[in-house]
């Protein structure tokens, strides 16, 4: 077979010089130029195949483009990481020798973190985005510490409590009275998905009574919430 004319061809930034030699297996082999200056040897199925491009210098910029040592080092004055602005290098953490950053967050708090910890990790805050997080799964409602909520709060744990001095609502007799139907939404209620409510909160001074129960949906249930019967037209959308 017929040595493939190839001298002189460009394969991505690599052009042809010559072959290594006449005979196997110098004869595969070949030099080219790269066009960053350098001389690279190898194997022409590699350049026909498309698996080599450059010398190495393509591979190094492309990595060099997404390196996170590159990230971590570069100057970060000025950039703002969600809540924090960094506002100068104060020197290096010792045990990864990543360079530390003077930051100040958004609510005013001064706070020292690292490169790695912005660019790679993700740091967005001082730590109050966590508080705040934390706070809204400690609350059903987000309402932390509120002092509305808390009266609400009081409220519902007193009118319980009076639940226990009343009579036992089950929960299978006020299914059969509203026929199994939702008296939110008017829709079924199949099973697993049976709540009693209130249609006069316990907290508004509704009673823990038969006449005072219905059948709901819970999600029905917790859209209601604390609202009146009168209220709740909306949640008829539904049917």
């Amino acid at each position: 077979m017929a040595k493939m004319d190839v001298i002189g061809k460009r394969f991505g930034r690599l052009v042809v010089i010559s072959r290594k030699g006449d005979e196997r297996p110098l004869r595969y082999q070949v030099v080219c130029a790269c066009d960053c200056g350098k001389e690279w040897n190898g194997y022409l199925y590699s350049l026909t195949t498309g698996y080599t491009r450059s010398c190495g210098c393509l591979q190094d910029e492309v990595r060099g483009q997404s390196s996170i040592g590159i990230q971590r080092h570069r100057d970060l004055s000025g950039l703002e990481f969600g809540r924090l602005t960094v506002l100068k290098r104060i020197g290096r953490k010792y045990s990864n020798r990543s360079p530390l950053w003077a930051c100040i967050c958004s609510c005013g708090t001064e706070y020292q973190t690292t490169s790695h910890s912005l660019v790679v990790a993700g740091t967005k805050s001082c730590g109050c985005l966590q508080k705040e997080a934390a706070k809204k799964l400690m609350t059903k409602h987000g309402r932390y510490k509120d002092a509305d909520y808390i009266h609400e709060l009081s409220l519902r744990r007193s009118a319980w409590k009076r639940c226990g001095t009343k009579e036992v609502v089950e929960p299978a007799v006020v299914y059969e009275r509203d026929m199994g139907l939702c008296q939110l939404c008017g829709l079924p209620v199949g099973p697993g998905e049976l709540h009693i409510d209130h249609r006069i909160p316990l907290v508004s001074g509704g009673e823990h009574s038969y006449e005072n129960c219905q059948t709901t949906h819970g999600a029905c249930n917790y859209k209601k919430g604390r609202k009146m019967p009168d209220e709740c037209g909306f949640l008829w959308a539904r049917s």
